[in-house]
């Protein structure tokens, strides 16, 4: 019989999107209470697995023992018992979520001198914030050659675990910043937003995915890297077809993938060209955002007006492209003014929603994923 391990799961700033994606990826997994921020699953599917695959999950780490308090004696003993032995010095760190209502360096410092007196040689890494930040835990090699511990505080007690998995930020860098063709100027698609879209799609590589609006091919990209063989982009502008097929071209030397493309101009709005395959099993977009330009007062409605009667078109039109059981994951604009949110409202449409924006951004993100039967 297999037992599943707990797992305590810290999202980034849009936890609610990332626990979409981690049940895409893994329909069975079980949520459990989210303290602090951080979220309790217990997976069905290999965690490691799934962690390589998200583009929301910051850190995750093992459970392994809750405990009533934050007592340093207790906790000091629990913690030089769980260091790896290994030959050479041993660097460790501690992350606490929440107020545990303890001192996390004092902690650490016991730590330290409990090993010490062991005849480990030891080295307490910390941060500026109570938790690790992923490039301190990746700088020092904590995973690798020695360890970090997680606390958080709970309703009642405290969880403690111990990281498994850090998001490859450098290698989220590269395909972000180091890709032949980027334009800063455009509102580019994040790659990490770009790939939760792409897993809220599903856990199915094989199938058929279209991006009606590639742009640089952001989507795609990150598509073929999760293991899809079959992709699609088209875009009105020839510059941004020209852009994708370059990205592209990077993404299958860079990470080594297997893949077949095609991109072909096209206006979301109408048929599909009669050469174009005209079903396909998930389409993954970003839609217009609107104007780049700041807006006004007087513009904000007339824009907001002219979106809503772009995707009233659009969005039947690419349901209506999607094979039976399929999936349509698209990203539309909602805008911050004067305090107040602004969506668009485009009629009752049976579709599940999430918000991604930063607290300073005047026009967000609502992702929207509708499913056919």
């Amino acid at each position: 019989m297999i037992v599943a391990i707990m797992h305590m799961v810290i999202a980034g700033n849009h936890p609610e999107l990332t626990k979409a994606e981690l049940l895409s990826l893994d329909p069975r997994a079980k949520m459990h209470a989210e303290e602090n921020g951080v979220f309790f699953v217990e997976f069905h599917a290999p965690p490691a697995e799934i962690f390589q695959k998200t583009g929301g999950v910051i850190k995750a780490a093992e459970w392994f023992l809750d405990v009533p308090t934050f007592d340093e004696e207790t906790l000091a003993a629990i913690l030089t018992e769980t260091l790896p032995n290994r030959k050479g010095r041993v660097s460790f760190g501690i992350s606490a979520y929440g107020h545990t209502g303890g001192d996390v360096k004092k902690l650490g410092m016991q730590v330290k001198r409990l090993a010490q007196e062991r005849g480990m040689s030891c080295r307490f890494v910390v941060d500026r914030s109570p938790a690790l930040g992923a490039a301190t835990i990746l700088k020092n090699h904590l995973l690798e050659e020695g360890a970090e511990f997680v606390l958080v505080q709970k309703a009642a007690g405290m969880a403690i675990g111990q990281t498994v998995f850090i998001q490859p930020i450098d290698a989220w860098s590269v395909r972000d910043y180091g890709r032949p063709s980027r334009d800063a100027h455009a509102g580019m698609l994040p790659p990490k937003l770009a790939r939760i879209m792409v897993n809220l799609a599903g856990n199915k590589m094989e199938r058929t995915l279209w991006d009606p609006f590639c742009g640089s091919g952001t989507v795609l990209t990150e598509a073929v890297v999760l293991g899809y063989t079959h992709v699609y982009g088209s875009d009105i502008k020839e510059d941004a077809l020209a852009a994708t097929e370059k990205n592209l071209s990077w993404i299958e030397q860079q990470a080594s993938v297997s893949f077949e493309a095609l991109t072909f101009k096209h206006d979301a709005r109408d048929p599909l060209p009669a050469d174009i395959p005209q079903m396909f099993d998930a389409i993954v977009a970003e839609g217009t955002l609107g104007p780049p330009e700041r807006k006004t007062a007087e513009s904000f409605s007339k824009i907001i007006q002219e979106l809503e009667e772009f995707y009233r078109v659009v969005i039947p039109t690419l349901v209506g492209s999607l094979e039976r059981n399929g999936v349509l994951v698209l990203a539309v604009p909602f805008f911050r003014s004067q305090g107040e949110e602004h969506f668009l409202s485009l009629g009752t449409l049976s579709k599940e929603r999430w918000t991604y924006a930063r607290p300073d951004q005047h026009v967000g993100r609502e992702i929207w994923r509708i499913k056919t039967e």
